[in-house]
């Protein structure tokens, strides 16, 4: 299991989606359904054709990011995602795989969460998860 930090937005715009949909969320929005992937090359490729003045050490980092968000993430692993909104910290389990579903016109990359924790920022904290 490992725990992942996850935005929702540069400014904190997707974070009522998200909560709502139980969901987390990744940008780029201009790129179309990735559920068919392959491999970080396929991915890099769809990525200059979407955002083609792009330059190569940026095009790297965020095909990279995209990359973990669709393979690397396990379902069972944790998210923390903290709240620019509300300065806080939620917490959830990752429940299902990568899927290209439109919740709004900025949150179309999604993965299904579970909220577990809400509303930590500067505070010493445990939680017990079990594993449904």
């Amino acid at each position: 299991m490992s725990l992942w930090m996850v935005r929702a937005g540069r400014y904190g715009e997707q974070e009522n989606t998200v909560i709502e949909n139980n969901i987390v969320a990744i940008g780029w929005n201009e790129l179309s359904d990735l559920s068919k992937v392959k491999n970080k090359d396929e991915l890099k490729n769809l990525y200059k054709k979407a955002y083609p003045d792009e330059k190569q050490t940026v095009l790297i980092s965020q095909v990279s990011q995209i990359w973990r968000f669709l393979k690397e993430i396990k379902i069972n692993d944790l998210v923390a995602l903290p709240l620019k909104t509300k300065n806080t910290i939620q917490f959830g389990i990752i429940k299902g795989e990568y899927q290209y579903k439109e919740y709004s016109d900025n949150v179309k990359h999604t993965r299904i969460v579970e909220w577990i924790k809400r509303n930590y920022w500067g505070q010493v904290f445990t939680f017990d998860i079990s594993l449904r």
